[in-house]
């Protein structure tokens, strides 16, 4: 494991998923840390090696990058065709590249074929014939590629550019598997993602093809585009299975930042990731009850009619990641085209140039277009091979042990050790197998944190020019927080609520992941958890597991009697976080939408004083418009009614749950600022603890001890940071290594003109 701090580790990795395509394989090392190479005879030398070895297969991929429109969702090495003649200089340089591999793997034979791209169905007719009669002349295949039993070819198509005419061409040309772009059977949609074509040409192209009798058809589908409803994607779900689709994949919408979405500040929210995870599911649930059978990926799937023809080149292709068959064999990928990359197995990986200019002038001096590569080492390999648990969720060790002739176990005692105390990865039956609640990206980073070498990740910091301050400043939003959240019920309506509509419920396995992850820490939320008959159960296992502080968060209306509060305090409750809004009864049953029970209150609360101890109760004020007027007053109220109180912490109300329907309680920071400080000064005057968060520390510099997140970044704690931010306006602020910024929601609604940023030197910091 590397010595970088998790945290930064944890930002570089966040980088280098923002610019990995969608349900894409984790590599080792990963593209964006190969290095620049020039090293032809390697590569040459390398591609020889493999056309010696008898088991060794090796698939093409050819690239068509052009576009007759960009498409906000694509990530893909594309560009748009301003001038038709560039395709067939295009595909004179392919030409090119084609007879340099194809001299240097003979006479290897090529398993299979993919064309991708880019719309390769912008060639004419005669540009698709030039392009496969080079390939059958250059190359040879594993099959006749016109036989009864032939190799896959399959051909990448947007349904708008592929006519009756190319069908038939490509036909003859012994393409035997189409994969068109669908997406979404919605013109409007389409129109504002940026497609070409219509639902009445998708409908054409797919019968058309049937009429030519191609093998399959495999059409894409994406769920989350702009102006998509979720109604809308399922129709066109159950549209595809009308159609006779021999495959439909399904994808949700997420955008690498490379994608005109990003560029022009698009964003998906994890909550709208997680709808459109949800939308997908559903979509898959329909194919699967149609008679579809599942793919490897669980986003994929396929009729069962035959196995989805060249499916290492469609992973390999991209990646530079190969491909195991049926038959056990590791599958080379000989990328052809602008930006392909290719892989060596065992050997060399390496990506060809992305400037159209690089590649052809490469071409015209004799060399492979190779602009970064990387030349494998045995650990290399070793982890490339372990990454696989991402996708596989399964690693042999008897695979392992006779693939590289070591003990995984005694080559990666420590890293296997950790992630097997983490209930990340558990051994079971001579294989490494996932831990069943573990999935999505917190996989990712935990698998990548503990076995990518640190020589690798310095690379990706210095790509992405990152330092540990920025690390501290930029919070991963997958990051997991020690909360878990046991029900929605609650006794009061507060108008501050934010977890109102948020559906934050999480299931047992989740439960039980969040307390064993979180050694040190666990907040237990809701609703009010005290109305949940599993809230004992659940700090008692807390507790049990070695969970040292264990937050209970409570109106305090449950606690009529003195063996409630007993009871939790013997299960394990350390510290009773109180929602107090305010100490005058007017605006207490404003803000909770109660009335009568303000007394009531004090009484359960000062039951809890008498029987939890001062040391185990914190008051919590949710700064809004109608109480901030009152900080200091409340402060006072708390110190002389609950004497020995552990402290008081004043939030800024976030705009979530039932605040986005009345964004009038949220005052701004310059209002707030005066009457905090005056607040904070009675504590610290008077012995009272008090922290503070959601405030930028420029405006209550003078209190920065007071501020949570001063303290946290401090000490190396970035949790709770994912909803903070640092507007363009803090750069260069003096006091940036102790202040995560303002809540986004905040400068959401009201912008940063109000932050003050110190000056470094500054008296006044």
């Amino acid at each position: 494991m590397a010595n970088l701090s998790k945290r930064l580790v944890q930002r570089i990795l966040q980088e280098l998923h923002s610019e990995t395509l969608p349900y894409s394989p984790l590599i080792y090392p990963p593209p964006q840390a190969w290095d620049k190479t020039d090293n032809d005879i390697l590569l040459r030398n390398s591609w020889r090696e493999i056309s010696k070895i008898k088991n060794a297969p090796v698939d093409l991929y050819v690239h068509i990058p052009f576009c007759a429109s960009v498409c906000n969702f694509c990530g893909m090495n594309s560009k748009l065709l301003d001038d038709p003649c560039r395709i067939d200089e295009y595909l004179n340089a392919l030409n090119a590249e084609a007879s340099i591999i194809g001299g240097l793997l003979s006479p290897k034979r090529i398993s299979s074929v993919r064309v991708g791209g880019g719309t390769p169905s912008l060639l004419s007719e005669s540009q698709i014939r030039k392009l496969f009669g080079f390939l059958f002349d250059i190359f040879k295949f594993e099959r006749n590629q016109f036989g009864n039993n032939p190799i896959s070819i399959v051909f990448e198509a947007s349904p708008y550019s592929l006519d009756i005419g190319k069908l038939g061409v490509l036909k003859e040309n012994g393409v035997n598997g189409l994969a068109l772009g669908v997406q979404s059977l919605d013109d409007k949609v389409l129109r504002r993602s940026g497609r070409l074509q219509t639902k009445a040409e998708v409908r054409e192209v797919i019968k058309n093809a049937r009429q030519a009798k191609f093998d399959y058809v495999s059409v894409d589908l994406m769920c989350g585009l702009e102006g998509q409803t979720e109604k809308s994607f399922l129709n066109d779900v159950e549209t595809m299975i009308k159609w006779g689709a021999d495959r439909i994949v399904l994808y949700g919408f997420s955008p690498t930042k490379h994608t005109r979405f990003a560029k022009e500040g698009g964003i998906i929210t994890e909550k709208r990731r997680k709808e459109i995870s949800r939308v997908v599911e559903k979509g898959i649930g329909i194919i699967q009850n149609k008679g579809y059978k599942s793919d490897a990926d669980e986003t994929e799937v396929n009729s069962g009619i035959r196995d989805y023809p060249g499916r290492g080149i469609y992973e390999g292709s991209y990646l530079a990641y190969g491909e195991q068959d049926e038959k056990g064999r590791w599958h080379s990928v000989a990328g052809l085209g602008l930006g392909s990359m290719s892989v060596i197995v065992d050997k060399a990986r390496y990506g060809n140039h992305r400037s159209l200019k690089a590649y052809m002038n490469s071409l015209k001096r004799g060399r492979l277009p190779a602009e970064t590569g990387v030349k494998l080492t045995l650990k290399m390999k070793m982890i490339n091979h372990i990454m696989r648990i991402i996708d596989d969720r399964v690693i042999s060790i008897k695979k392992f042990k006779r693939k590289f002739g070591e003990d995984i176990k005694e080559k990666f005692s420590n890293q296997l050790r950790h992630l097997v105390s983490r209930g990340i990865i558990r051994e079971r039956g001579g294989n490494y197998e996932i831990g069943e609640i573990m999935n999505g990206e917190n996989l990712i980073f935990e698998i990548s944190h503990a076995f990518f070498e640190e020589k690798i990740l310095k690379k990706l910091q210095a790509k992405y020019a990152l330092s540990d301050s920025d690390a501290a400043f930029r919070p991963v939003s997958n990051e997991l927080e020690p909360n878990i959240f046991l029900t929605d019920k609650c006794n009061q309506q507060c108008l501050f609520c934010s977890s109102v509509g948020e559906d934050r419920l999480q299931n047992e396995k989740e439960i039980n992941y969040c307390v064993l992850n979180s050694k040190d820490t666990i907040s237990i939320e809701g609703g009010e958890p005290t109305l949940s008959r599993d809230l004992s159960r659940w700090v008692r296992f807390a507790k049990n597991k070695g969970v040292k502080e264990i937050i209970l968060c409570t109106n305090g209306a449950t606690f009529s009697d003195k063996k409630s509060v007993l009871s939790l305090v013997r299960d394990g409750v350390t510290l009773f976080n109180v929602n107090f809004p305010s100490h005058i009864e007017k605006i207490f049953n404003a803000l909770t939408q109660t009335k009568g029970l303000f007394k009531k209150r004090l009484e359960n609360l000062g039951r809890l004083f008498e029987c939890a101890g001062g040391e185990r109760v914190r008051f919590t004020f949710v700064i809004n418009k109608l109480n901030y007027l009152t900080m200091r007053a409340y402060a006072e109220f708390i110190k002389d009614r609950f004497p020995g109180v552990s402290y008081i912490e004043f939030n800024m109300i976030k705009i979530k749950g039932s605040v986005k329907k009345r964004t009038y309680l949220v005052p701004r920071l310059s209002e707030i600022a005066p009457y905090l400080r005056s607040a904070l000064k009675f504590c610290a005057d008077n012995g009272v603890k008090c922290l503070v968060d959601g405030m930028p520390v420029c405006l209550i510099k003078e209190f920065k001890e007071a501020s949570i997140e001063a303290f946290k970044l401090d000490a190396g704690d970035y949790t709770y940071m994912n909803e903070k931010t640092k507007p363009a306006r803090c750069k260069g602020c003096a006091l940036g290594k102790i202040c995560a910024g303002p809540r986004k929601d905040y400068v959401d609604m009201y912008g940063d003109c109000e932050l003050k940023p110190v000056l470094s030197g500054s008296r006044k910091y």
